[in-house]
């Protein structure tokens, strides 16, 4: 099915950190910082294109003519399947909402309870809910809107006089279970990366993380260094992103780029996932 995606709001911060790409470049001067932020950019650009994928949440909009229907049976799908919004970013999130054009050609919202979201998915689908189905759109383009949030990971700040942390791109709810990771620093001082926390005393995008579901928060003493984030970016996307910048970076004054570089660093990247 045709489809149009676009951002409705960019990731916030880059999965490598400035200091850390500089450590792996072995730069130890200020001068090329914007030149090496550039790179970082188009680092994630180029990995996240090559992998439909989506490294640090954001949110899409993505727009349909019509809703899924079985008009074109494939054996190759089961019935649900061919029933479902297939979200052309992985990993999938959440969705926002779904919205289309009625035969009237007024805008109706779909309530939650009309379709389940299957998240864990690769890519994420979005089907009918038992015993209901999708209504029928108005005969134009992008009749059918669908947002939705998409990510590996969402980056966090710490407050070390409360304990409490800020996510910029998710909520979280009581319960929920998070691993932590960083770029370019050290994780908040009370927290570590081989520990999976639950999420207590959540109020929207801001929370406090426990050893326990629903128990005492951990005591948070500094607010850490570079980028801390709940949720992981494939390492084996962070390291083509890191070996396109070293490359770029290395030939930063060639009249003709090194299409043979991207391509072996692409074929890399597709074994390590696909595998």
């Amino acid at each position: 099915m045709r489809y149009g995606l676009r951002f409705l709001v960019p990731p916030s911060v880059e999965p490598i950190h400035l200091a850390e790409a500089k450590l792996f470049l072995r730069v130890d001067h200020v001068d090329e910082d914007s030149l090496i932020e550039g790179l970082i950019r188009r680092a994630r650009q180029r990995c996240e294109s090559w992998l439909e994928a989506q490294l640090i949440d954001a949110t899409w909009e993505l727009k349909l003519d019509e809703f899924p229907s079985e008009t074109s049976p494939s054996s190759r799908l089961s019935s649900l399947e061919q029933l479902s919004i297939v979200v052309p970013r992985v990993p999938l999130v959440s969705v926002s909402s779904i919205s289309y054009v009625d035969s009237n050609g007024a805008t109706q919202t779909l309530a939650a309870s009309v379709y389940q979201v299957a998240p864990h998915r690769l890519p994420g689908l979005i089907g009918q809910a038992f015993n209901q189905f999708w209504p029928v759109a108005r005969l134009q383009l992008d009749a059918v809107t669908v947002t939705f949030l998409a990510g590996y990971a969402t980056p966090l700040t710490a407050n070390a006089a409360t304990d409490v942390l800020t996510a910029t791109g998710r909520s979280f709810s009581n319960g929920d279970r998070v691993t932590l990771t960083n770029s370019g620093g050290l994780l908040p001082a009370g927290l570590n990366g081989e520990t999976t926390y639950y999420v207590v005393s959540t109020t929207g995008s801001t929370f406090k993380l426990s050893m326990s579901s629903g128990g005492p928060a951990v005591d948070i003493t500094d607010a850490g260094s570079g980028t801390t984030f709940a949720g992981q970016v494939p390492g084996s996307v962070r390291q083509a992103m890191l070996n396109l910048i070293a490359g770029w970076y290395e030939h930063r004054g060639d009249d003709v780029p090194n299409e043979g570089f991207e391509m072996a660093v692409q074929n890399q990247l597709w074994l390590e996932w696909s595998g």
